[in-house]
């Protein structure tokens, strides 16, 4: 049954006063490209306010992590430099979780040895060609443990969509039998081992904390964040997000924030707290 403008709206009015009667208890932060642009002013800037909510979370009132592409030691570095946050982190686009207080980490029970060995053997010679067809246009990644990504170069003369699409046609067949899932940030393009992305992560996070997913705030930038920012209960994005992200979270009830990057966290935070104050 389709519904009116009117109903619409109603719905819409009805899910964002339900979601605000709720308590942000737990809050993930995109890394690259949502905390930290493209020079390390937007992060500096931020980080006298940033250190001052992870202060807020080191005495109870609710938790902080990351949610990250990246590698475990990058994701540890990050949450270091940010004033080691008490909550739990998603390194890898779900290959586990991190805690940096306690330097304890989980990796996703999916990850057999068997896992390992089919998405390193499959795309190992696939990869090798695509990175011979953009000779300095396109570098592989060196720090993840098991999940590709290829970042673009500034002497790229496409898209990351573009390359997405390049690589999609190369990978066609895998993508096909589920061995293989493709997503892009602004810049890279990740190949990750299917049933493990940043919404796997959420769901081991709710696990380990007890805090379900509804009472947790996602803010991401890009499609890779999507996984994430559709299975928690509050979302926001920062003024620099692609604009599938925005729609997203505009379709949740969520806020958009007018700043960019690492100030544009820092109010999607704030507007939250201060919503359920």
């Amino acid at each position: 049954m389709l519904l009116d403008r009117t109903a619409l709206l109603q719905l819409y009015l009805e899910t964002k006063e339900r979601v605000m009667q709720q308590k942000v208890r737990n809050i993930l932060i995109d890394i690259n490209g949502c905390l930290q642009g493209p020079t390390p002013v937007e992060l500096h800037e931020a980080l006298p306010e940033l250190w001052r909510l992870i202060q807020l979370t080191n005495g109870g009132s609710f938790l902080i992590g990351a949610c990250s592409g990246r590698e475990l030691p990058y994701v540890r570095g990050v949450l270091h430099l940010l004033g080691s946050p008490n909550g739990w982190s998603i390194y890898e686009s779900g290959l586990g979780i991190f805690h940096v207080q306690s330097e304890t980490w989980i990796e996703n029970l999916r990850i057999t040895t068997e896992v390992r060995q089919v998405f390193q053997q499959e795309l190992s010679a696939r990869v090798k060609r695509i990175l011979a067809r953009y000779p300095g246009m396109v570098r592989p990644y060196k720090g993840n443990e098991l999940h590709i990504a290829l970042e673009m170069t500034t002497k790229a003369t496409f898209s990351v969509e573009q390359f997405a699409e390049r690589v999609q046609e190369e990978l066609q067949d895998l993508l096909n039998q589920g061995l293989v899932v493709l997503h892009h940030s602004t810049d890279t393009v990740d190949l990750t081992t299917p049933g493990i992305d940043k919404g796997a992560g959420v769901l081991q996070v709710q696990d380990v904390t007890g805090i379900p997913k509804e009472e947790t705030l996602g803010i991401g930038d890009t499609n890779g964040d999507i996984p994430m920012l559709s299975l928690v209960g509050f979302v926001g994005c920062p003024a620099n997000s692609s604009a599938s992200c925005k729609a997203l979270v505009e379709s949740k009830g969520g806020f958009v924030s007018q700043y960019s990057h690492a100030k544009g966290v820092v109010d999607c935070i704030n507007h939250f707290l201060e919503a359920a104050t």
